[in-house]
């Protein structure tokens, strides 16, 4: 249809291509990135030593990382590529 996309339309299973492991292997890279390490060192500044850093970052990585997991799982109860969990 005119309103269809590709990227939206159900992605069955027998033409998905990632597994679990894809899964943790793409939020560890995303954790790994130049802004997580920017954050870890505007710490030290303030008192905290580079292992109170690390574990702070650590921890706010957690918590943000289980917020995009719950707004996620609409969309894999569904099978879609794409969510909308907000609006009408």
């Amino acid at each position: 249809t005119k309103w269809g996309n590709h990227n939206l339309y159900p992605i069955f299973p027998a033409e998905r291509t990632y597994g679990s492991g894809s899964f943790l292997l793409y939020w560890i890279i995303c954790g790994a990135e130049l802004s997580t390490f920017a954050i870890g060192s505007s710490y030290t500044p303030v008192g905290l030593s580079f292992g109170q850093a690390i574990g702070t970052v650590l921890i706010g990585l957690y918590l943000s990382s289980n917020v995009a997991v719950l707004s996620g799982r609409s969309g894999v109860e569904k099978n879609l590529g794409y969510i909308r969990t907000q609006g009408p």
